[in-house]
């Protein structure tokens, strides 16, 4: 549909080129839009289009090629930007009567990859980690990888090392953390063109003490005032006393919470060694700055809830 706002110079006006993603053609479905960036239509912004679709000649599929519908809010002489939900870089041109052609769009997808250790050696296969967006668009955004999983390199296995692989909710200038399942140390830094190297995380073991008393900590996690999904990830991170820095890692609805509550947002710690009454923590959701702290009592702590959601504001690392 036509807005009233915009209008028709009365030329043939549309845009087509080839979007490759790290050095290959973007697939079949990658949608892209082309805003409107100065002149009389500034504002408006085509998005409907995708590679591939039915704009394209189908002797060019399988190569990037995207070309948008003749528009009449394309005006010859305004200015355009092109670009690719999930990426920072983008392409400028202004319209000419007749269609631009040949306005090609790079793209450079961001991943994180580097090694993390244990108390000065290389973590073993399959250490869990989590990598949690803090800032910018996709904010809240989390990816779970493994280390030596599918992505690394087999001729790296056994010294540590993680890779995220390309991932469209990693966006440039937009600040991460990641965490390593059962460890209070974390790496924080911000995302940049081609991918971050280089992250490693160096884990120490915290052996805990046991006071004898029954500590564990439950409760309800909300993510934008909706219960927490299943298998969300939390941290419960002891932040005083004898075990300070002892970390526990968990999910909501994971075999502690009893079948007949599955769905509420629940989690449960269970009693735990590294909790000592008296002692202070902090409950966390991977990629959310929101934190609930408390004061471990014998017993246990109920009703320990957490509400999280998107946040512009970067976390501070304090390093352990």
């Amino acid at each position: 549909m036509v807005s009233s706002a915009y209008t028709d110079d009365g030329n043939v006006n549309y845009v087509e080129g080839f979007i490759t993603i790290n050095g290959n053609p973007a697939t079949l479905g990658t949608n892209y839009t082309v805003e409107v960036i100065s002149g009389s239509n500034i504002g408006y912004i085509y998005s409907t289009g995708y590679v591939d679709d039915f704009n394209v000649f189908f002797m060019l599929y399988g190569n990037g090629k995207y070309r948008t519908s003749v528009d009449v809010n394309f005006s010859s002489g305004d200015g355009f930007r092109v670009s690719v939900p999930g990426y920072s870089q983008t392409v400028t041109d202004i319209f000419i009567g007749g269609g631009n052609s040949n306005v090609n769009l790079t793209l450079l997808s961001n991943f994180i990859r580097g090694r993390i250790t244990v108390d000065g050696f290389p973590a073993p296969d399959r250490t869990n980690y989590t990598v949690g967006v803090i800032t910018g668009p996709n904010a809240g955004f989390v990816y779970n990888g493994a280390v030596n999983d599918s992505n690394v390199n087999p001729s790296f296995f056994g010294n540590g090392y993680y890779d995220t692989g390309s991932q469209p909710n990693f966006t440039t200038g937009d600040t991460f953390e990641v965490t390593v399942e059962g460890y209070a140390q974390k790496a924080i830094s911000t995302f940049i063109d081609g991918g971050n190297l280089n992250t490693n995380i160096s884990c120490i073991n915290v052996t805990p003490l046991d006071d004898t008393n029954v500590n564990y900590i439950t409760g309800v996690i909300t993510i934008n005032g909706s219960v927490a999904p299943s298998n969300t990830q939390y941290v419960v991170t002891v932040t005083s006393g004898s075990n300070n820095n002892y970390t526990y890692n968990g999910r909501v609805d994971d075999a502690n919470i009893p079948l007949f509550m599955i769905g509420n947002g629940m989690y449960n710690t269970t009693n735990q060694l590294g909790f000592t009454t008296g002692d202070t923590f902090s409950l966390s959701v991977p990629g959310y700055t929101q934190t609930m702290t408390g004061t471990f009592i014998t017993g246990g702590n109920t009703d320990v809830n957490l509400s999280v959601s998107p946040s512009s504001a970067p976390t501070e690392f304090i390093p352990p």
